[in-house]
């Protein structure tokens, strides 16, 4: 059925096809049984949802899919620059640098420049490009020809978000002078010396350039109390050779010097020197001051010993030592010798008596030293040599106080003890060479001090002269 006319009302059978101005329009109304249906209401429903299918196709065409956006490259240095510190001329020093794309996309170079002297890049060729969390490492080189401060850069070009990079460059050149001298220690300390002595300290010279060194002679400066090393001049050093120069100070005072020693040469050198004087003491200490040999026979010798120490802070030379007497004399080269300061020597004294009788005696040691001359006494007696000597030895006491010892004898006939030598024996063994045939001779030893304060004696001892 078709209707043309502008909207008139008629009775559709149900499920029927009706034609307005569209092609094919489904209509489906049922019939109220009562009244008539009213196309109006499914007319105007039917436009409403076409329009409706139609703009949802439109907007179908128009939507496009969605899709996630690529992070360009981005170069990372490492390390951030290249600093090169001290290069000596004519020598080099290459870094490595690591170049990290940390972007998600490749990076294509298009351009690097050097813009700095002395410095070489390699390991770096155009076109090239860098994938997306790659690296790639290069090399940098710096060769001073001159001396002073390089700096400069490499100027990078490509599509990455830092698409021109600057890569900083520095360096100093340092230059080794050709001729070259130096010392050890670069500076002289001589320490302490007492006025009128000398300390000396040796400087080893050494050229450390690379030609020869020619020293044409040496210039002291400040303190006399200084004296400059013997060399021969002019001297010539090849490179890597040394010499030895041995300064010394010899203080006219106390207190502290100063001074240097300038030496002229193609690769001039001063070196400081410094030192202190301090008054000079010279003491000699003797011990013991005292000797008794006890009984020696005639024509025999004894030998004891005595200590001579440098107690000052200056050497004590010992210029002459004198005996009072021909039966005493002195042996160990003491006589004429130096004793430095803090050190010992031993002198021998020697008696040999030529005649029976007590001898008390004296040896003199003259020297610089305050409170010279040094004198020290000496006793002992001559024997004959009887056809019977006792002869008595024992151990020294444990006292560090003893000064020496007495001997005592007793005969059975004549009862009580009586000490046979008049100073102490500062030994550890007495012959009694005065004992009569057909006699027993009980013997006691005591230790005594300085003081002249005795022990107790010790057990006796007997003998029975045949």
């Amino acid at each position: 059925m078709e209707n043309n006319g502008p909207r008139p009302n008629f009775n559709v059978p149900p499920h029927s096809r009706v034609q307005h101005g569209i092609r094919s329009l489904e209509v489906g109304c049922e019939t109220p049984k009562r009244s008539p249906c009213q196309f109006d209401c499914f007319w105007r429903n039917s436009i409403q949802t076409l329009l409706s299918l139609v703009l949802l196709a439109f907007a179908a065409v128009l939507t496009f899919p969605c899709r996630a956006e690529a992070s360009p490259g981005t170069l990372v240095f490492n390390p951030s620059s290249a600093n090169f510190g001290n290069v000596t001329v004519g020598s080099s020093k290459t870094i490595s640098i690591s170049i990290t794309n940390t972007g998600t996309t490749t990076v294509a170079f298009s351009k690097e420049s050097l813009v700095a002297n002395m410095y070489a890049v390699s390991g770096f060729t155009l076109p090239s490009s860098l994938g997306a969390g790659k690296s790639m490492t290069i090399s940098v080189n710096f060769t001073p020809s001159s001396s002073g401060t390089f700096s400069g850069y490499i100027l990078f070009g490509s599509n990455a978000s830092n698409a021109q990079v600057q890569y900083g460059l520095s360096g100093v050149g340092v230059s080794i002078r050709s001729a070259q001298l130096i010392s050890t220690p670069s500076t002289a300390n001589l320490g302490t010396a007492p006025t009128g002595t000398t300390n000396s300290l040796v400087l080893q010279l050494k050229n450390t350039g690379r030609v020869t060194v020619s020293i044409s002679g040496a210039t002291l400066t400040g303190s006399s109390d200084f004296k400059l090393c013997k060399l021969t001049y002019p001297l010539s050093l090849t490179p890597g050779q040394t010499t030895n120069c041995t300064v010394q100070l010899t203080p006219s005072s106390a207190g502290s010097k100063s001074g240097g020693i300038t030496f002229s040469s193609n690769a001039a050198l001063t070196v400081s020197l410094s030192g202190q004087g301090t008054t000079a003491t010279r003491a000699l200490a003797v011990t013991p001051t005292s000797l008794n040999f006890g009984n020696v026979t005639k024509g025999k010798s004894e030998t004891l010993a005595v200590n001579l120490k440098n107690t000052g802070n200056s050497s004590v030379v010992i210029s002459g030592i004198t005996t009072s007497s021909s039966v005493l004399t002195t042996s160990g080269g003491v006589q004429g010798a130096t004793i430095a300061a803090g050190q010992s020597a031993t002198l021998g004294i020697q008696y040999t008596p030529t005649s029976l009788g007590a001898l008390n005696g004296t040896v003199t040691v003259a020297s610089n030293a305050t409170g010279s001359p040094n004198t020290i006494t000496v006793a002992g007696d001559g024997v004959s040599s009887a056809s019977h000597v006792v002869s008595l030895s024992w151990k020294a006491g444990t006292s560090s106080a003893a000064a020496g010892y007495y001997v005592y004898r007793a005969t059975a006939a004549r009862g009580g003890y009586t000490r046979l030598n008049s100073s102490a024996v500062t030994g550890t063994t007495y012959s009694d060479a005065s004992v009569v045939s057909g006699d027993t001779y009980s013997y006691q030893v005591t230790a005594v001090d300085s003081k002249g304060q005795e022990s107790v004696p010790c057990s006796p001892v007997s003998a029975v002269i045949p």
